[in-house]
């Protein structure tokens, strides 16, 4: 390939040797003025280089439009048709050149991810290969475009091979036992419509390095935040403990491929190892082979003792690894709105592929996160995660994803822990399952052991959401308050808006102060980005909730029309509800749901109707407990349903349904995890509907002066709203808890002041209800 040109002002000589670094780390072959040979002149040399080069990049500065070497550079570029621009500052490039695109690489550091310099190397493509960016690129990328994905397939197995080499890294760096903290961050897509492919080429890599158990691997949710902030390779390891980054690119023009790797060392900045492969297409699977050798040769000869290590992966059709990669990026963001999307090409993918193990996995994790449209609720629902999970676990036995999946869908219970600790066993470096392990432990009463787990899973995930913020609250539920206040620093310096504001959200409200969680929610709901603002507006809608601001926590959490009707008990839900065409004995299972409907139903006296769903999908109070399958959610069903049954003459089964909760209440209780004022007001409600009032006014006065206020969505700060509590409302001690919750919210909230919900970002919105629902 023939070189790149730089022209740059001598004051911007810094940023000059950044672009010419980058470059070369990119593929090209990239020249600029410090390489002058002293025996010769200095404009002869620069003509030469000008006209042999495939394009001038042009480094625009307050300096470098002063500069008559850099115009006259620039100019004859132009005049060649190959000039490439770049601005590093606010001022604008001279005449004519302010007419013609020009790359924004003000504020640039070197990252390979930062959007200027993402456009000035695609700009370098086109013209380096002697292609206009549109015209002359439309027919060549549709005749192409299977072989594009072939060809990112095939890519897949080059950097697993890279994963291996870095898996050396203990031995190259000499630090013995220790565990080199690796962040592998996200590939560049330098080709349009690539970006999922990639990132699912970039995901296999990162999986195959943590499966190293010398290695501590960055997570895929902290890396994505490193890749934004654009540090200094020194700072990945001052802020984040990282010892080594590993980035690649991949881009194709015409027929040809390039790939490009680079290691660097944050200690000092240092470069380990940085190589380009440049091939010719033609059999894609031949291709794979070949640079998958070269690459192991290379890496053996340069790095290792003993020789190389190959990565293993589970190979397809390249259409098959699009699909299952435009998928998995919809479920790795949990992105509810889009989950059905996910389902459909993961279906797809297992029907091109009906032996493809990680579609399975993926497509069970889908499904526990989809929320579907009420007319496409199927009856087998239930157990279709389950299925594809142990799909995959037939399919590939030693496929991490495939045992998590199963430990993550199946309800809490010895095989969901037991395929969750084969997880961990498979992949002991994934922050993901060892937070779902750390939650079997913490419900355990095994808080120590979880203690460690988080952690352990925090040093992979420094900047996962779902790690930290459950982190934090075993942290604040063990009352270490000294590390609370460290992690709520760390986080504050991390740089993560979203993160930052759920960790505050989380420790306000568990300090009750729900004026002051609203607005630094709020805050960092609005200006975070787009894309992580979907876990904060749904954790958000709870204080906004308490708060009886109903329409503005509908307006940031990612939930259906219908939820605005059911918190407060709003009649114009009941039409959804009767359009539901759930099979009974799956609606019990669709926690909070099932607990929302069945309020509503009790409270507006539907009582026929919910035991119709009782008796057609549960039938006895063994069967009920044993469809809601998680224990809490089963605690706080039965008195809605016992209710129900003693309204309509059947008071024998209320009975005993309502002394099963009391039972199960009871052994929950012998946990001093399940003993705070939570527990206080399950029994206040199981009392009640006992009839056993002034023990039910008693426990729910002991809750509230524990610092209970309510638990929404499902018990609101209106107590009359729940119909068990509701039948304590003659009860002086009833209405002094009412009215001490009802006094607290109304004090937060005329803290909080007047927010207009228009100045406030809607959430994205999954499917609504029936049509007729309200």
């Amino acid at each position: 390939m023939s070189e790149v040109f730089i022209s740059y002002a001598r004051a911007n000589e810094a940023v000059a040797k950044r672009v010419e670094s980058g470059l070369k780390a990119a593929g090209f072959d990239a020249w600029r003025d410090d390489q002058l040979p002293a025996h010769r002149s200095y404009s002869e040399i620069i003509e030469q280089r000008l006209r042999g080069a495939s394009a001038v990049v042009v480094l625009w500065s307050k300096e470098a439009s002063q500069s008559q070497w850099v115009r006259a550079e620039a100019d004859f570029a132009r005049t060649e048709g190959k000039l490439v621009q770049a601005r590093l500052d606010d001022t604008l490039p001279p005449l004519p050149f302010n007419q013609i695109q020009c790359a924004d690489l003000s504020g640039w550091r070197g990252h390979r991810k930062h959007k200027g310099w993402a456009k000035l190397v695609e700009s370098l493509s086109f013209s380096s290969s002697g292609e206009q960016p549109k015209s002359a690129q439309a027919a060549a990328a549709r005749s192409l475009r299977v072989d594009r994905r072939s060809i990112l397939a095939a890519v897949a197995a080059i950097l697993l091979l890279i994963a291996g080499a870095v898996l050396l890294l203990p031995r190259l760096t000499g630090e013995g036992d220790g565990r080199p903290t690796v962040a592998v961050l996200p590939f560049a897509s330098l080709t349009a419509g690539d970006e999922n492919l990639v990132d699912g080429i970039w995901e296999d890599t990162r999986q195959a390095l943590s499966r190293n158990p010398q290695l501590t691997v960055i997570g895929r949710q902290s890396a994505q935040v490193m890749a934004r902030e654009e540090l200094d390779p020194r700072q990945y390891r001052s802020r984040f403990g990282v010892d080594y980054l590993l980035d690649g690119s991949i881009r194709h023009a015409g027929d040809s491929l390039r790939f490009s790797v680079n290691l660097v060392r944050t200690e000092d900045g240092a470069q380990v190892w940085s190589e380009s492969f440049d091939r010719q297409l033609q059999d894609v699977f031949a291709l794979q082979a070949e640079i998958a050798r070269e690459i192991e040769g290379r890496i053996r000869g340069r790095l290792a003792r003993g020789g190389g290590t190959m990565a293993e992966h589970i190979s397809t059709t390249p259409e098959v690894y699009a699909l299952y990669n435009d998928a998995r990026a919809i479920v790795h963001k949990i992105d509810v709105p889009n989950m059905p999307t996910a389902t459909k090409l993961l279906r797809r993918a297992i029907e091109l592929d009906p032996n493809y193990a990680p579609a399975y996995a993926t497509l069970a994790l889908a499904l526990r996160h989809t929320i579907p449209p009420a007319r496409e609720i199927r009856p087998d629902q239930r157990h279709e995660p389950g299925r594809n999970a142990r799909r995959a676990i037939a399919l590939a036995p030693n496929l991490a994803i495939g045992h998590a999946a199963l430990g993550y869908v199946l309800p809490p219970g010895p095989e969901a822990e037991a395929a969750i600790r084969r997880a961990v066993a498979l992949d002991p470096n994934n922050a993901a399952i060892l937070s779902w392990l750390a939650r079997v432990e913490q419900g355990k009463g095994r808080t120590d052991a979880a203690l460690k787990l988080y952690d352990r899973a925090a040093k992979i995930e420094p900047l996962s959401s779902d790690v930290v913020i459950r982190r934090l609250q075993l942290l604040m539920l063990l009352k270490h308050d000294a590390e609370v206040e460290r992690e709520l620093e760390r986080l504050k310096q991390s740089g993560s808006i979203a993160l930052n504001g759920l960790a505050r959200m989380t420790v306000l409200e568990s300090r009750r102060d729900l004026s002051e969680a609203a607005r630094v929610g709020l805050n960092a709901y609005k200006a975070a980005p787009p894309e992580e603002r979907g876990l904060l507006g749904l954790l958000l809608g709870g204080p906004l909730i308490q708060l009886q601001k109903h329409e503005l926590a509908f307006r940031v959490a990612p939930l259906p029309p219908f939820a605005l009707f059911m918190w407060s008990n709003d009649p114009r839900a009941l039409p959804f509800i009767d359009k539901l065409p759930m099979a009974p004995a799956d609606f019990w299972a669709s926690a909070p749901m099932t607990q929302l409907i069945c309020r509503n139903l009790v409270h507006h006296r539907r009582d026929r109707d919910l035991i119709r769903l009782y008796k057609e999908g549960a039938g006895s109070p063994e069967k009920l407990a044993e469809r809601i399958e998680h224990a809490n959610q089963f605690l706080l069903t039965a008195p809605y349903v016992a209710m129900a049954l003693r309204r309509t003459g059947e008071a024998a089964e209320a009975d005993a349904l309502i002394a099963l909760a009391d039972q199960k209440l009871a052994e929950r209780l012998n946990d001093p995890m399940d003993r705070g004022p939570g527990s206080l007001v399950r029994l206040a409600r199981i009392r009640a509907v006992q009839g056993r009032h002034a023990e039910a006014a008693k426990a729910l006065t002991d809750a509230v002066r524990g610092g209970w206020l309510s638990s929404p969505p499902i018990i609101t700060p209106e107590l009359l709203h729940d119909p068990p509590l509701a039948l304590l409302k003659d009860l002086p001690e009833f209405q002094r808890a009412r009215a001490y919750i009802l006094n607290y919210v109304a004090r937060e909230r005329a803290e909080l002041g007047p927010i207009d919900p228009e100045q406030v970002p809607m959430a994205p919105r999954p499917p609504g209800p029936p049509s007729g629902s309200g």
